[in-house]
């Protein structure tokens, strides 16, 4: 049986294992149920910590364990590993912000947090409801979208749900949330040649902050749709994938197929291809998009016969071609 020292040693050096001490204590008598995308995420992270990685998206559905992992494991480890790391944490809003620096406080004042991390000790006189501060200058504070950080920096930030999901269909929310996101926060990094920029979100629509950032630097993107659209490998661990299979189904025990088609019957096709299938679907609502298409100013030339045959490709990701083809007979 290993004792506390060993048990100490392996929060402070598997970030795994640190993932589900942090699961049990924030759900207590909550069964933890495993699966291989956590594997995957938890993979994206330890990358950013051995200094490999400095842009990473994480696209994946919702209730997946995205933000414990990212926004309350994560900024806990650092500092307690680095108690002069300083992170910032924004959500789409100040209350969601919050919900996720009361989880970090939860796990950072635990016992078991305190024995393993015996150096990283909070400074208590600048400790508020959204700013942790450690007694050697690291921090991990709380914002939310269009937060004024004139005069701040950080080494680490991450953006977790930055774009609510009742306005992603608002052209203007969402373009003054790409905006704030590259025209401000990205200029906050204490170092700017190694400060790492996390994104990690459900995708909403086309313009969204993963597709709008994609555009303007390389990132690492780890996108996890909730049923497979074409056979990928997805890296699990050092030398170590996953064959996410086309119809698979990503968390088979939770995302169950009875859970998924319900909530594409309540969600419709166009909020579910976004937030469960991280396809986002342009507007008009299909993998058609109806707003390119023309209408006649006047009427056409009246034909004998006209019929159109398709050769539908089996889906839209599915990489091979529809073929369409017109005819018409005119005067026999």
């Amino acid at each position: 049986m290993a004792s506390n020292s060993d048990l100490h040693a392996l929060l402070r050096q598997d970030f795994r294992a640190f993932v589900l001490k942090v699961f049990g204590t924030l759900n207590p008598g909550e069964e933890f149920i495993d699966n291989w995308h956590i594997d995957a995420i938890i993979w994206c992270v330890i990358q950013i910590l051995a200094g490999k990685t400095r842009r990473q998206m994480i696209a994946v559905p919702p209730r997946t364990l995205k933000s414990m992992i990212v926004s309350v494991a994560l900024p806990a480890f650092i500092l307690g590993s680095d108690p002069t790391r300083r992170i910032f944490v924004v959500s789409h809003s100040l209350d969601l912000a919050e919900v996720h620096h009361s989880a970090f406080r939860k796990i950072i004042e635990s016992d078991w947090y305190r024995e393993a991390f015996p150096t990283m000790q909070p400074d208590a006189e600048k400790n508020t409801a959204l700013t942790f501060r450690t007694n050697q200058g690291g921090e991990r504070k709380a914002l939310s979208v269009e937060s004024k950080i004139t005069g701040q920096g950080s080494h680490y930030t991450i953006l977790d749900d930055p774009l609510d999901a009742s306005d992603a269909l608002n052209e203007t929310t969402g373009e003054k949330t790409n905006n704030w996101i590259a025209d401000v926060l990205s200029s906050r990094f204490n170092r700017p040649d190694d400060g790492v920029l996390i994104l990690v979100m459900q995708r909403l629509t086309i313009n969204d902050p993963v597709a709008y950032l994609a555009k303007l630097e390389p990132w690492s993107i780890l996108s996890l749709p909730a049923i497979a659209a074409q056979d990928v490998e997805i890296p699990v661990g050092s030398e170590k994938v996953h064959l996410f299979r086309k119809g698979d189904l990503l968390h088979p025990k939770f995302l169950t197929a009875e859970f998924l088609e319900n909530r594409r019957s309540v969600m419709g096709i166009s909020a579910f291809s976004a937030q469960y299938l991280q396809a986002p679907l342009p507007p008009g609502g299909g993998v058609i998009d109806v707003s390119q298409f023309q209408s006649y100013q006047k009427l056409p030339i009246a034909r004998d016969t006209r019929f159109i045959s398709v050769d539908a490709a089996s889906g839209s990701d599915s990489g091979s071609y529809s073929v369409f083809q017109i005819w018409q007979i005119t005067n026999g």
